[in-house]
């Protein structure tokens, strides 16, 4: 029989069906229990498992993005139905198999299932190859597996912490005894570790064990071109750990005092002005007012939420103040359905909204200035002009996430590339020209949150309202503001 004289009467067995059954009974109900096991690559578990665990976040009764950060969270374990579904992918698959390139994707998964030992057999097999090889190639793999072995175990949930500290313990009995790099960045990740889920014991100790090692370097490690940045870094970052009081303390004094003891520390570490401003940031600088084409006022007294003003000046003389550089498509949803009710948000903004709000709540005084630049467009919105738009991110700002404070919006110049390419390169405003404040480039990067003394000093930047960095702006503005008020 022809392909075409079987295609003719599918399509007549077809026809006599729907004369004599509902439409619907031709397609297959949507499988709602599908088998896991049958995924072939990490990522769609990893999909899967996501999944899961945003549908059991929609039934809890609160936006898990705009809760007050805890450290505790990093411990709490993951939903029972998670665990299943890891468990489900993995049925069919060895961890004999896993290769080099995908360890830390499929290890991922076996954390989600509470398969914690599977993680180890994976980099230890991984381990033993590496033994094999000789020189600066193994001491270079062996660092970066090492850095991920233990940032798998960091990054999940729970942080399986004791299992860091084993790991370091052994990589220490492992590693040549002259690779100055690997000995210093270890203990650095679990620094950093420790300071997120609050064990302050731990990351002293691991500051303490980077200064050792500091003072153990010899003076041709400690200069070389290749790393003396790294260590710069590291040692950096281990003593601002274990002089974080006394930081805080001197600037509940006096922004200069603060400002000195950072520089010595930074100086101690090996750096100088001109790189401490590179990796701090200008810092002590009176910043420059925001220049702006629009102004916008968060007001409860209006249905909108807020209202147009002709202009404002920020920094506010004599005030605490934050200056919130964001992008206009710093958020997941579409800029077409503001209003939306969406019980779990993902957007990486959400929980930099949240922070400010309850910041302003309990800290009134504080000036808080979002500072956004229109692009020609907005999210999935078509093409706007610069006034539309600004009105657009304003709604969006102000009226949607209830910012507390003002909105700048600046319309930033463009040119098109020419020919059939047509992409739009935007020029760098005068804001971010003025923020320069004599370093190599402007400190207004997206999401990031200047903080500003009373005397429009800029203390610090944070990057990043996610996490541990919540709790330290926190810190930051509740000492400054009684600073303020003790003066």
């Amino acid at each position: 029989m022809t392909r075409i004289k079987i295609a003719v009467l599918a399509l007549a067995a077809i026809s006599g069906l729907t004369s004599v059954l509902p439409a619907q009974t031709l397609f297959h109900q949507p499988d709602t229990a599908p088998d896991y096991s049958h995924y072939k690559y990490a990522e769609e578990c990893l999909i899967a498992i996501r999944r899961i665990a945003d549908s059991v976040k929609n039934t809890v009764p609160v936006w898990s993005d705009t809760v007050a950060y805890k450290k505790e969270s990093l411990l709490a374990s993951n939903s029972t139905k998670s665990i299943e579904t890891g468990t489900q992918c993995l049925n069919k698959f060895s961890a004999d198999s896993i290769s080099r390139d995908d360890a830390k994707y499929w290890s991922e998964v076996f954390l989600l299932a509470d398969m914690d030992e599977k993680v180890d057999s994976v980099y230890l097999r991984i381990y033993d190859s590496i033994f094999a090889l000789s020189g600066r190639q193994r001491d270079s793999l062996l660092y970066m597996t090492f850095s991920e072995h233990l940032q798998v175990f960091r990054n999940a949930r729970p942080v399986r912490f004791a299992k860091i500290k084993e790991l370091y313990d052994m990589s220490k009995a492992q590693l040549p005894a002259d690779s100055f790099v690997l000995r210093m960045g270890l203990p650095s990740i679990i620094r950093m570790a420790a300071d997120d889920i609050g064990d302050d014991s731990t990351a002293r100790l691991m500051a303490r064990e980077v200064m050792i090692l500091n003072d153990s370097l010899p003076e041709d490690q400690r200069n070389s071109p290749m790393y003396k940045g790294f260590f710069i870094e590291m040692i950096s970052r281990a003593l601002n750990q274990l002089y974080a009081d006394s930081l805080l303390t001197v600037l509940s004094v006096d922004t200069d005092a603060y400002l000195s003891l950072r520089k010595k520390l930074w100086d101690s570490a090996g750096g100088d002005n001109a790189s401490f401003d590179r990796f701090n940031g200008p810092l002590g600088e009176v910043v420059p007012p925001i220049i702006a084409d629009h102004w916008y006022k968060r007001d409860s007294a209006v249905s909108a939420g807020y209202t147009k003003i002709s202009a404002s000046t920020t920094p506010v003389s004599g005030r605490i103040n934050l200056l919130v550089p964001m992008h206009g498509g710093c958020h997941n949803e579409s800029i077409t359905t503001l209003g939306a009710t969406r019980k779990n948000p993902s957007g990486g903004c959400w929980p930099s909204y949240a922070t400010l709000r309850r910041i302003k709540k309990e800290f009134p005084q504080v000036e808080i200035t979002f500072l956004v630049n229109t692009h020609g467009n907005i999210g999935r919105a078509a093409p706007l002009n610069p006034g539309a738009e600004a009105d657009t991110l304003a709604d969006f700002f102000l009226g949607f996430h209830q910012i507390p404070g003002l909105l700048a919006v600046v319309e930033r110049d463009y040119f098109r590339l020419p020919g059939l390419d047509r992409r739009r390169i935007d020029v760098p405003t005068e804001n971010e020209d003025n923020y320069t404040l004599g370093t190599s480039g402007s400190i207004l990067y997206y999401g990031s949150v200047l903080i500003v003394d009373e005397n429009g000093k800029l203390v610090q930047i944070m990057q990043h309202l996610r996490d541990v960095n919540q709790i330290k702006l926190y810190e930051f503005v509740k000492v400054l503001v009684n600073r303020s008020n003790r003066n």
